[in-house]
This record gives C-alpha cells, structure tokens and sequence, in this order.
C-alpha cells in the first residue's frame, strides 16, 4: 500500500474522532497500519476495509484507555473514620521530588567519605530518630564512644 493511500485512509478515520485526539490518533494509526498490512490476507477480503476495521476500533480503544486514565484529582477519598481529603493532597509535588532526590544523591556522596562507625552512628540518628543519649547507651559495645560531643561532630559531618 503506497503512503499516499494509507495516510488517506488514517485520515478518513481520525476524522471521525475530536480534533485534539489527531496527531495521537495519526500516529496510533500509523504504526499499527503495518501490522495489519503484514497480517493481512487478500484472499479473504478488502485491504481498506479489512485495515478501516481494526484502525477505526485502536482509535475508539486509544481514547477510551486516555479518558480512564484522566480521572480527576479534586475528587474526594474517605477514611475509616469518614475524614475526606481531595486526592490532590496525596501526590507529591516535583519540588519535594526534586529535593527527596537531591538529598539522597547527598547523602550517597556524603557517605563515601565516612567511617563504618560514623555511618552507623548518622544513621542511627537521622533514620531511626534515636536520641544522642540511647545511641550512647544501646551502641556503647559497638562503637566505643561515650561523649555526646564527639557524636554531635559526627552528626555534623
């Protein structure tokens, strides 16, 4: 089928369909016109109606799976307890994203260059949220480290 007559035949179709569906549309169509040419048996029927079928319905099913996906954040999710709150406040904005993923790519590079001890001690502290005082008394046997000056220094590391 020469280009002319499958860009025709794409474009009868998606004429069909809302305007701001038509590049997606288009492409759709495109790409899944050379499957359906490879499948095809002249034998059996038409080349333009048997690719007019299958295309027509990729378009219905490419804008039925968009308009599922595109369900609305200002509705409202319940709780146990009937507390509502909009779906909105549940994602996360790309700042905190941004920031999350600058912090952690941080914290990689910032952990080269510690000890084992000062690594344990810095996670103990920020990722268990244990106090100066029980990373003193629980990992005393560990780390050997009684002073909680010396472990505010490695905290500020």
């Amino acid at each position: 089928m020469p280009e002319s007559e499958k860009k025709l035949l794409i474009n009868k179709i998606i004429s069909k369909f809302p305007n701001h569906f038509k590049e997606d549309l288009f492409n759709e169509c495109y790409i899944e016109l050379d499957s359906i040419l490879k499948r095809f048996d002249p034998e059996k029927s038409n080349i333009n109606t048997f690719s007019y079928k299958h295309l027509y319905f990729k378009c219905k099913h490419f804008i039925n799976s968009l308009q599922i996906n595109n369900e609305s954040l200002d509705e409202i999710i319940f709780d146990e307890e009937g507390n509502g709150e909009s779906k909105v406040n549940y994602l996360e904005s790309v700042e905190d994203l941004q920031l999350r993923i600058e912090t952690t790519d941080y914290i990689l590079q910032h952990n080269k260059y510690l000890t084992e001890v000062e690594r344990f001690i810095q996670d103990k502290y920020y990722k268990n949220r244990m106090s100066v005082k029980e990373i003193i008394n629980v990992f005393y046997p560990y780390h050997l480290i009684k002073s909680k000056k010396t472990i505010y220094k490695i905290l500020k590391k």
